[in-house]
């Protein structure tokens, strides 16, 4: 599936919206990523496992 996307982050602030192409599937996502206690919890990682939810779950 092909998937286009769009994001940035601005003092701890990530925003990301992506769809495919036929509009079937969209995500648009914002975290605060000033709560991160470490490495694993990045917003990176969470923005990963939201869009492999929506664009590769069943």
């Amino acid at each position: 599936m092909t998937v286009h996307s769009t994001g940035g982050m601005f003092n701890g602030s990530y925003t990301y919206a992506m769809s495919s192409r036929d509009g079937k599937h969209s995500l648009a996502i914002n975290m605060n990523g000033d709560w991160a206690k470490d490495k694993t919890e990045q917003p990176v990682n969470l923005l990963i496992e939201a869009a492999t939810a929506e664009f590769c779950g069943d």
